[in-house]
């Protein structure tokens, strides 16, 4: 008698993602960026930008970690959903046209509201209210720093790689670095949140007005600039990083 075969199927579904349905479930959540790419509509073929994000704070303990498929539409009368999304993500929008690099979209967070929503009969959500993730616990990306700035004359023990750094800014002064020579007078002291509070223009003016090796033009975003003003204040020996 042959062997009766079980009423198996092998399937694999570790990269098919369930299509969560938050309707019922409506308020404030916090979502993370983990995909974003350029595509079309299956049924109007029109360009959209698909993201696909993981929900990080909810009023429901249950859909947090859960992942969420958010598409956003390209048509002219729905950009201005596209460009609230990426003023509370921190994107810095130009006054004209402008290559948007997806890719730049990947880990950020923010913050939406989930209403529900009916549409041809079917029960289901939408998500609205694009804004900046404002979470006291977490700090944003930039590597923080200290307040204080090291002075030449410190314990090296304590503080060897500010001590090292000062070094460097004295033999430049005696060979031909005048604006060292300015701004190593003034003792001028920064911390990241001083940073981290400023506008572009306000990260131009400080770029210029302490001669950093920076040229803030070939940034983008607003976060990417202060994380590179951030790391040329420390090699110029205006503030201190963490050991």
């Amino acid at each position: 008698m042959a062997k009766t075969k079980k009423n198996t199927v092998r399937l694999d579904l570790s990269a098919i993602d369930s299509r969560l349905n938050l309707h019922g479930f409506s308020g404030q959540y916090a979502f993370q960026i983990t995909s974003a790419i350029f595509g079309k509509s299956s049924q109007s073929g029109q360009d959209q930008v698909q993201l696909k994000t993981t929900i990080i704070d909810s009023p429901y303990p249950k859909f947090v970690d859960k992942s969420l498929n958010i598409v956003l539409n390209l048509q002219p009368q729905s950009l201005w959903v596209l460009r609230q999304l990426l003023e509370a993500v921190e994107v810095e929008i130009p006054s004209g046209a402008f290559e948007l690099d997806l890719d730049e979209l990947i880990g950020r967070r923010f913050s939406a509201t989930v209403e529900d929503n009916s549409y041809d009969g079917k029960n289901n959500h939408r998500i609205t209210g694009y804004t900046f993730y404002d979470d006291s616990d977490e700090q944003p990306t930039v590597v923080k720093k200290k307040a204080t700035k090291v002075e030449d004359d410190e314990d090296e023990e304590e503080a060897p790689k500010a001590a090292k750094k000062n070094t460097k800014v004295e033999v430049e002064d005696e060979e031909e670095a005048p604006v060292a020579k300015k701004t190593s007078k003034a003792k001028v002291e920064y911390t990241s949140d001083d940073i981290m509070d400023m506008d572009a223009d306000e990260l131009e003016t400080l770029v210029e007005k302490l001669g950093l090796d920076v040229t803030l033009s070939e940034y983008t975003t607003l976060r990417k600039k202060i994380n590179v003003v951030i790391e040329a204040l420390i090699t110029a020996g205006f503030m201190e990083e963490d050991a």
